[in-house]
């Protein structure tokens, strides 16, 4: 049987006025032993499901709606999603980062943000400032930007960073859980954004999002995190810095700001078109209401000729 009439039976197996919670994965290590026993502490396993379903490659094996067009634009690392009556609501997409942080890097998973904010759901993100002993070429970012523009350009604030520690005497290593070396160690807020959701939506589908923010925000680890959002440079500023990048180095720059439009230059169509299909998703979503947005694209790259 394919993976699209399995889930659709799922579906429709469960009683009417029973609620389940499904957790679809990339990695059962990371949902059976860090995602689940997070969601099982607020759940009565008796009256509500919870199942594990391996994520499908393909949005059409999914139910249609929201969920499947979720996978249209991104495809999380694990996300968790609530069925009543038949109806299956996205709750929380969630990212497992191991990247250095850059401004590449950032800008570059940004659409799982957008994905989320579509489909009135979390968007957690679990990431790490580790060192790296390589060389990267991206330019210093902080993290805290990005859902601090969200929250300023469209009014979201579902987009949580769980801040994923390294070892304390050991920069270049993200702590690990000795069992279940995918998985990090319990993190706050990633604990208290799981269970708000899911307690939400178990108690009533309707309205979940806004009462699950409402109950996240009373909590020390959300009222933590968001002092460090409400610290970070916003778009204005972010903008400006792309604009200032033209002083300096005219060869390596990649985003092109006058006043009334932005233009993002595009490197390569291959490899999932990454990171310039993120950045592109980012700028043109959040700020083509008040600029044109272009992506540049050098068909013909030129070649430097060395005559002896």
């Amino acid at each position: 049987m394919c993976c699209c009439n399995i889930i659709k039976m799922l579906t429709k197996l469960f009683h009417k006025d029973m609620k389940q919670i499904r957790i679809y994965y990339e990695s059962l290590e990371q949902a059976e032993n860090y995602i689940k026993p997070i969601v099982e502490r607020v759940v009565d396993t008796k009256a509500v499901d919870i199942v594990l379903v391996k994520r499908p490659k393909i949005s059409k094996d999914l139910n249609n709606g929201s969920i499947a067009a979720i996978q249209t634009i991104t495809t999380p690392d694990a996300l968790i999603t609530g069925i009543s009556n038949g109806k299956e609501y996205p709750l929380v997409l969630i990212e497992f980062t191991e990247a250095v942080t850059t401004e590449d890097h950032e800008l570059q998973r940004t659409y799982g943000a957008v994905a989320a904010y579509l489909s009135g759901a979390y968007y957690l993100k679990l990431a790490g400032e580790k060192y790296s002993e390589k060389e990267f070429g991206g330019a210093k970012y902080n993290p805290f930007s990005t859902p601090k523009i969200f929250i300023d350009e469209v009014g979201y604030e579902g987009y949580i960073i769980a801040d994923w520690k390294t070892e304390k005497d050991n920069k270049y290593t993200l702590q690990r859980n000795s069992k279940y070396p995918s998985c990090p160690p319990d993190i706050a807020i990633l604990t208290a954004t799981l269970q708000s959701a899911v307690s939400a939506f178990v108690s009533s589908e309707r309205d979940w999002f806004a009462r699950s923010l409402s109950t996240l925000k009373k909590g020390q680890s959300y009222q933590t995190y968001r002092k460090q959002v409400d610290c970070a440079t916003g778009a204005k500023e972010l903008l400006a810095t792309w604009k200032g990048r033209r002083d300096s180095n005219l060869n390596k720059l990649r985003y092109f700001v006058k006043n009334n439009f932005i233009a993002a230059k595009i490197n390569r169509f291959s490899h999932a078109m990454d990171p310039d299909r993120g950045i592109l998703t980012f700028i043109s979503f959040l700020f083509s209401k008040t600029n044109k947005v272009f992506g540049i694209y050098a068909l013909v790259r030129p070649r430097v000729v060395v005559m002896n």
